[in-house]
């Protein structure tokens, strides 16, 4: 398949389905969760593919909207429980905006709007930063979170950023440095571009400077494992944070994808004393054959469902996707594989 053939074309081709207008502004969501520091530059056609790759892989074991539509869920509790931050910087006709930052023991998250001064571009997004703190420690970048937060008529991404286990303390100050940001072509856009030439990024130095208290939270590492289709999958941690319900999975014996350009994405559900966590968004997957996985899920704004961890948990990985890029097929591996413990009251 040609790379200039429209992209609704390459999807019919691809899926076999119908491909509405909407999912472009979805695939280009879903984009938004490649990790910062991956291996290579990964184009944005075989993201667009991949992503698509889940949405209709997955549909075989519920509604492919329904699932996707998670991915797309707005932070407003993280929003709310959020510090107010609102500096701006401009360089170069581009203006950036850091409007709330959160910090538990898990990691940093930073809310920040990006915008185009000159009217040279059809959407634009942070999607490229860097972050340390006084004593120079580097904050790991997670991934870019699909969830967006309406503010001031423009749409916040909600940025990650792994705490170090060193860091100390109940307050943090950071140095952030935007690096990259994601641009859309202007409209109209010609009807079969390349999909590399509809996204493209935008260089320069947004520097920030900001205190961020760091709020409660536990995390417990209970044992639980299973194994199913020659992959292992054991829990490294289990936290709860005011942000939501995390999970970290360590992962082994994917098989290798040789055309993958980025991993294996898990299909995942969360339940805890019976109730399921249903809100969790997209989860980036595991890079290679092993790794670890982290996945979370969101509280609703009124209905936070888990305020500790104790009790019974389940936690059912269903599913794993890749895409090959040199075949432009993707695989699937099923499982189940369940992980079932409990967690005591503390004392």
């Amino acid at each position: 398949m040609s790379t200039d053939t429209p992209l609704e074309q390459q999807l019919h081709a691809l899926y076999a389905v119908s491909v509405p207008t909407e999912l472009d502004r979805r695939i280009a969501a879903a984009m938004t969760t490649v990790p910062i520091r991956h291996p290579g530059r990964i184009r944005p056609r075989i993201l667009a593919a991949l992503a698509v790759t889940a949405i209709f892989a997955i549909s075989a074991a519920g509604p492919a909207v329904e699932w996707f539509e998670s991915w797309h869920r707005p932070f407003d509790r993280l929003w709310e429980i959020s510090t107010p931050v609102d500096q701006t910087v401009t360089a170069d006709g581009h203006r950036v905006t850091v409007h709330r930052a959160y910090a538990d023991r898990l990691g940093v998250r930073l809310a920040m709007t990006a915008e185009d001064l000159d009217g040279r571009w059809s959407a634009f997004y942070v999607d490229g930063a860097e972050v340390t703190d006084a004593d120079g420690r580097v904050y790991e970048a997670w991934n870019w979170s699909v969830a967006r937060t309406p503010v001031d008529g423009l749409s916040a991404t909600w940025s990650r950023f792994l705490l170090p286990a060193d860091a100390r303390g109940n307050d943090l100050h950071l140095a952030v440095t935007v690096t990259s940001l994601a641009v859309r072509s202007p409209e109209p856009i010609p009807s079969d571009p390349d999909p590399e030439r509809i996204w493209t990024s935008v260089r320069g130095a947004w520097s920030f400077e900001l205190d961020v208290p760091i709020t409660g939270g536990e995390t417990v590492s209970p044992v639980a494992n299973a194994s199913a289709s020659g992959v292992s999958i054991h829990l490294k941690e289990l936290g709860v944070v005011p942000s939501g319900t995390v999970v970290r999975l360590a992962v082994e014996g994917l098989p290798e994808v040789p055309g993958t350009a980025y991993g294996w994405l898990p299909s995942t559900t969360i339940d805890h004393d019976g109730e399921p966590l249903s809100d969790q968004p997209f989860e980036p997957g595991v890079i290679g054959s092993g790794g670890v996985v982290t996945i979370e899920a969101l509280p609703d704004i009124e209905d936070p469902k888990v305020e500790g961890l104790a009790g019974h948990w389940l936690i059912t990985v269903h599913s794993f996707y890749a895409f090959d890029t040199t075949t432009e097929r993707g695989h699937e591996l099923r499982g189940p594989w369940v992980l079932e413990f409990d967690v005591p009251v503390a004392r």
